[in-house]
């Protein structure tokens, strides 16, 4: 990171709580870390500055020693922060007609392959209808996005707001998404889920994790997958699909609860892939496994810069052997998946991947 002489440098997000002594003993160019919301901390430190090291929220070094200040206020009701000025975002940020919108934010589950430290914001908190309409507004006559899509975790965590929601989005004819726990939804959702069919939404995404009641106790998931299943039958009677995500070679499975997971899945017809455990800072995950191999301060920024990667086997985090993984992961999807689909994923497509390879290291050559 490099270092300007006079604009002071501020570090924030997940990291700045988690790793904050990754992050002073290996990036040099920053004054400062907050380890809260940015809203309230950013607001302060304007005002203080040029004296910035009076703001409440942030941390920094003086002659070599850590000051810590009093934390800023938390930020109880979402209204009260700007709306985002959209104008400041390039294209880049809409890709292929898609707006992504936050509504929300705030999660008080602590599933432990992703948050672990208490936080005065794991409530979730919501912003005011009438400001996300101008952000729909906004990200359809502006940037003239043709697709919604919600980020928040438990956008379906207040219903009659959903439903508001649903009434608001429905003039704009506009296709959206969202996301939802997986053993969420009851019968009596049965009307909010017709009408968010109507007001566009086609998808819901549905975090369920693994098949396995066993890995379920290990990940702090808290998944009901009687109610799971009645959850995934309803939204299919409305017409809406279901996306949802699952994790491979979490810390203690074995072929037996891999194998349980896959038979769920198909008993529930949801074929596709996974993502694969990794342990990001911040999470139980993480720490499990930092302390398990006795990590130095060394071994620890090594495997933060080695590209975690959900979508790629790079830390086995498994009692098996590598090589027992990487032939359990084949397993499970050929198992999980028809032949065609897997034909083109795990034959043609890598076969096409290592034709342009080749083709470049050969002009490379010439």
């Amino acid at each position: 990171m490099a270092r300007h002489n006079t604009i002071p440098t501020i570090l924030g997000g997940r990291i700045a709580s988690s790793i904050k002594h990754i992050l002073w003993a290996y990036i040099p160019g920053i004054d400062m870390l907050c380890e809260q919301e940015g809203e309230p901390v950013i607001d302060a430190l304007i005002n203080n500055l040029p004296n910035w090291e009076n703001t409440p929220g942030i941390q920094y070094k003086k002659d070599g020693q850590l000051i810590v200040n009093p934390p800023a206020a938390t930020i109880s009701a979402l209204e009260r922060i700007p709306n985002l000025p959209w104008h400041f975002l390039s294209d880049h940020y809409f890709p292929k007609g898609v707006g992504f919108l936050l509504t929300g934010r705030g999660c008080p589950f602590k599933c432990h392959f992703c948050r672990v430290e208490d936080q005065p914001t794991e409530k979730y908190r919501t912003i005011e209808m009438d400001e996300i309409m101008k952000d729909v507004r906004y990200m359809i006559e502006q940037r003239k996005v043709s697709k919604i899509i919600i980020i928040d975790e438990l956008f379906m965590q207040k219903k009659s707001r959903v439903m508001e929601f649903c009434q608001r989005i429905k003039e704009f004819k506009i296709e959206w998404r969202c996301s939802t726990r997986g053993d969420s939804i009851t019968e009596a959702d049965l009307p909010l889920l017709h009408a968010m069919r109507d007001a566009g939404c086609r998808e819901l995404n549905v975090g369920l994790e693994t098949g396995s009641r066993e890995m379920l106790v290990r990940m702090n998931k808290k998944l009901n997958l009687e109610r799971a299943e009645r959850s995934i039958q309803l939204v299919r009677q409305t017409g809406m699909a279901i996306n949802p995500t699952f994790i491979f070679a979490y810390p203690g499975e074995t072929r037996k609860t891999a194998l349980e997971s896959i038979r769920w899945r198909k008993k529930m017809n949801l074929p596709g892939g996974y993502f694969y455990a990794t342990p990001y800072p911040g999470s139980e995950l993480y720490n499990e496994w930092i302390a398990k191999h006795n990590y130095s301060i060394e071994m620890e920024e090594k495997l933060l810069t080695q590209s975690l990667s959900l979508k790629n086997f790079r830390v086995n985090m498994t009692d098996m052997p590598d090589w027992r993984v990487k032939l359990l992961n084949a397993e499970c999807l050929f198992r999980l998946n028809p032949l065609n689909y897997n034909y083109y994923h795990y034959i043609r497509k890598p076969l096409r991947a290592l034709r342009k390879q080749l083709i470049a290291a050969v002009r490379h050559e010439r």
